[in-house]
């Protein structure tokens, strides 16, 4: 049944910050993760939308649609649009998802046509913030600084 592989993991968080309790959960995922499975961040990409952030990360190995979808609802994000994702998984679509193309319509006078244009931004000053924190957290994992007995799930 599972045909789908990725190296991301897609968040959808409806407010503008991140809580303690993800960047927690965020260390202890991702300490165990490297620890048992050998997965490590290799990137992370943060944009802003109009409610919240969206965040990208870009990992070493592959992992199933499932496992994507397992660990993002771990790390916080919106319950509702992994459901939905969860359910678009179930229906085994050839086609990819992309949730996070926000784009808003534009109708041109001159043309008569429609024009798209996002609605995210990368580069601000909150953007900017968490990113850094997360890198720093990825960095201190990456380099074996979190000990996996601390970071027990259980």
């Amino acid at each position: 049944m599972e045909s789908r592989v990725s190296r991301l993991i897609k968040l959808d968080y409806d407010r503008k910050y991140i809580l303690s309790r993800h960047v927690e959960n965020f260390i202890k995922l991702f300490v165990n993760l490297r620890a048992y499975k050998g997965i490590e961040i290799k990137k992370i990409k943060i944009k802003e939308s109009r409610k919240g952030l969206h965040i990208t990360l870009y990992l070493n190995k592959e992992i199933t649609g499932t496992e994507s979808l397992f660990y993002a609802t771990l790390l916080g994000s919106d319950s509702v649009r992994e459901c939905f994702n969860y359910c678009r998984l179930l229906a085994a679509k050839k086609r990819t998802y992309n949730f996070f193309s926000k784009k808003k319509s534009i109708y041109d006078l001159k043309t008569g046509k429609r024009k798209y244009r996002s609605i995210e931004k990368d580069n601000t000053k909150r953007v900017r913030k968490i990113k850094r924190k997360l890198l720093r957290i990825t960095f201190r994992i990456n380099k074996g600084l979190y000990q996996s007995r601390n970071a027990k799930y259980f």
